[in-house]
């Protein structure tokens, strides 16, 4: 990720752009990676030269002459169907994904959530920082049942706990992020808080993340918290 800011910054730079735009384009690009959409920004002035657009619901007959109507003033009109498919109730248009209900895999430790960046607090003070598209309760789950397993997402707070004699709180664990991403969103944000929390946290990122990239991703989590 760093590579390609960086060289996205050297064009900007090279074309005239003052820092401040440039910073300010390297964070949007950071908040539309971890986000899947804009953050907070000033309006781009150009926006205001393009050809207007109206939104109208679909009429056949008369919405081809608003059509014609509009060309005569620079209005673009676009076409809406409010009556579609989607419209539906999920329980008929689509197929809900329920978590399961076996204790032996799913612990009502919390409230069901999905894709999730994750905080495990311990009695010693620390915290375990994790992320999983699993549901977070078959994921606590796996990790209350983990002794003795040998996959590096157990081990490092397996390993904590044998040294420490701390054991995790389980039914107080924080969601720190939700993101219906990709994976490599959530690793991001995983590897962010890891490095955000220093040594109170006793887990491994499964990615590393250059200085750079923490500045530009604690300002995009400040702006998003700033909105929310």
């Amino acid at each position: 990720m760093t590579q390609s800011i960086v060289k996205q910054n050297k064009r900007l730079a090279l074309a005239g752009y003052r820092k401040e735009t440039i910073s300010q384009v390297a964070q949007k690009l950071v908040r539309k990676l971890l986000f899947g959409k804009k953050g907070p920004e000033e309006p781009d002035p150009d926006e205001e030269e393009k050809t207007k657009i109206a939104v109208i619901n679909y009429n056949h007959g008369i919405g081809h002459r608003l059509l014609k109507a509009a060309k005569l003033f620079n209005i673009k009109v676009v076409f809406k169907f409010p009556h579609k498919l989607g419209t539906l109730p999920s329980s008929v248009n689509g197929e809900v994904r329920s978590c399961q209900k076996a204790q032996s895999t799913h612990t009502q430790f919390r409230t069901c959530k999905r894709e999730v960046v994750y905080s495990i607090p311990l009695s010693c003070g620390r915290s375990y920082v994790g992320q999983t598209q699993k549901c977070i309760n078959e994921r606590l789950t796996e990790h209350k049942r983990s002794k003795g397993s040998l996959k590096t997402e157990y081990m490092n707070m397996q390993n904590h706990i044998e040294d420490c004699g701390c054991r995790p709180d389980f039914p107080n664990t924080g969601i720190l992020g939700v993101s219906g991403r990709s994976r490599l969103a959530r690793e991001l944000s995983e590897a962010f808080w890891i490095m955000h929390m220093g040594e109170m946290n006793v887990s491994i990122a499964s990615i590393k993340i250059t200085d750079v990239e923490y500045r530009l991703m604690k300002s995009a989590f400040m702006s998003k918290k700033a909105t929310d």
